[in-house]
């Protein structure tokens, strides 16, 4: 069964760093969690991916700043 949101694995670590934040985060501060935990994630690669979350409706983008439209609990409420 095909989820309503169909994520890639990158996407989703995406995902998982945004609901781990309480707000709004820098584009900048989220490549910065990347790098802490290894990735070696270009500032592209990361738009790339917040493009493609953004196109899904899952992340909200302005002013460099960025954050998830739903919270996890939402989300997986949806996918069920």
């Amino acid at each position: 069964m095909k989820s309503l949101f169909d994520v890639s694995n990158a996407e989703q670590e995406v995902m998982e760093k945004l609901w781990d934040q309480q707000e709004s985060i820098k584009q900048s501060q989220l490549l910065a969690l990347f790098e802490a935990d290894g990735k070696e994630w270009k500032r592209q690669t990361l738009n790339t991916f917040l493009s493609r979350l953004e196109d899904k409706g899952l992340v909200k983008r302005e002013n460099r700043m960025v954050k998830a439209v739903y919270s996890r609990e939402e989300y997986n409420y949806i996918q069920m």
